[in-house]
């Protein structure tokens, strides 16, 4: 894994580190910081930047089907993608392509059109919650699996209908929560453990996949 070094320096008067799911380091530090001074912290910061490269790297080891797209999941269950002649196979879905057709994107829109499933989940559990809100969209964020903002808008990531059904309600049930307790209290896991009394079990499940949201 080639690994880049990139320096951003502004009005900030603090430092800080950060390593990208491809391995790149980005440095934040005040304008005044000279190179010698980012380079002896590096330096410094070499054993905790290592230890998080090498985990990026035995990551990707494992998951390398997912990252190269020579598989996909779909609903919990993996699937081998195969592309012949005009044609891409996932199970038993057949997509007719072009020959010089873009596999990622291909695979990307055959994804977002099957995720209202999300949508599906999350307007079962409103009702048995006893909660409305005000607008469903998919998103494309790389960090979350849904949000629900102070309007009680909610954001479902599309890559969620690459999971199990339980993981998907999990998320559903943790943001219509939120409704409710826009916070992270223990009443608003109070509330999630009413509808899902092993929420403790899927969330730590949840964590193993955060690579899904690496893809695409």
């Amino acid at each position: 894994m080639e690994n880049n070094i990139y320096i951003r320096k502004s009005s900030r008067s603090s430092i800080s580190l950060r390593i990208d799911n491809s391995g790149n380091l980005y440095v934040y530090c005040p304008l005044k910081f000279s190179d010698a001074q980012i380079q002896e912290i590096i330096n410094e910061k070499k054993q905790w930047i290592d230890k998080h490269i090498q985990n990026i790297i035995n990551k990707r080891k494992i998951y390398q089907s997912y990252y190269n797209y020579s598989k996909i999941m779909y609903l919990g269950k993996s699937y081998d993608i195969i592309v012949s002649d005009k044609k891409l196979q996932i199970g038993e879905s057949t997509i007719n392509i072009r020959t010089n057709v873009n596999l990622i994107k291909t695979l990307k829109n055959w994804l977002i059109k099957r995720s209202d499933f999300i949508f599906d989940r999350l307007d079962y559990w409103a009702k048995i919650i006893g909660v409305k809100y005000l607008s469903k969209n998919h998103t494309n964020a790389r960090k979350k699996w849904g949000s629900c903002d102070s309007k009680q808008n909610i954001k479902m990531n599309f890559r969620l209908i690459m999971l199990d059904i339980k993981l998907i309600d999990y998320v559903c049930i943790h943001e219509l929560c939120h409704i409710i307790h826009l916070n992270h209290s223990k009443r608003f896991w109070k509330k999630v453990e009413d509808f899902l009394p092993d929420y403790k079990t899927l969330r730590k499940e949840l964590k193993k996949y955060s690579f899904v949201l690496e893809l695409f």
